[in-house]
């Protein structure tokens, strides 16, 4: 896009970015003309990056009906080079029959009575340190388990891969 002005004025403009475009974008301004000496402070780029998020979720051992302080294990993961920018949000679903009690991670700002937890600090290719969420179980749990984590945020343009399941099967009567 090239926008032409014929006198000193900021032009702001805004920029649509479509599905599946790169996870790194950039944007150059160059002013012409105006008597300028020093060409090379006429020009004006903003990159926009952001990374791409995954999500993993994942429980140690069996987990049973009646059963206190069972535990989830969250991580999130950026698995490009380029840095996620902006806030990131964690959103735990929890299947009928289960009741967080704890969450919490190194750096994570977690909220037990909304099973979500946020940061903004930046990630480059690599991981946050994970997630911790404890449940307890209630004796009239159904069978099977499916506990669902959402991950968005970050800068991320890439709508696939921002959820993760693990599925307990339980244990005893």
């Amino acid at each position: 896009m090239t926008l032409h002005c014929s006198a000193a004025v900021v032009v702001p403009f805004d920029v649509d970015v479509l599905a599946g475009a790169l996870d790194s974008l950039a944007n150059t301004a160059t002013v012409e003309g105006g008597g300028s000496l020093n060409p090379s402070s006429s020009t004006a780029t903003v990159r926009t990056v952001g990374g791409n998020l995954t999500i993993t979720k994942s429980h140690q051992g069996s987990f049973s009906r009646g059963q206190r302080g069972a535990a989830y294990s969250i991580v999130v993961s950026n698995t490009t080079s380029f840095a996620t920018n902006g806030l990131v949000t964690v959103n735990d679903t929890l299947p009928s029959g289960v009741t967080a009690t704890a969450m919490s991670g190194p750096g994570w700002n977690c909220s037990v009575q909304s099973t979500s937890c946020t940061r903004s600090d930046v990630l480059t290719a690599g991981a946050y340190p994970p997630i911790t969420l404890v449940v307890d179980i209630a004796t009239t749990a159904p069978g099977t388990l499916t506990n669902t984590v959402v991950v968005s945020g970050g800068g991320d343009t890439n709508a696939s891969d921002k959820s993760a399941s693990d599925t307990a099967t339980l244990a005893g009567p």
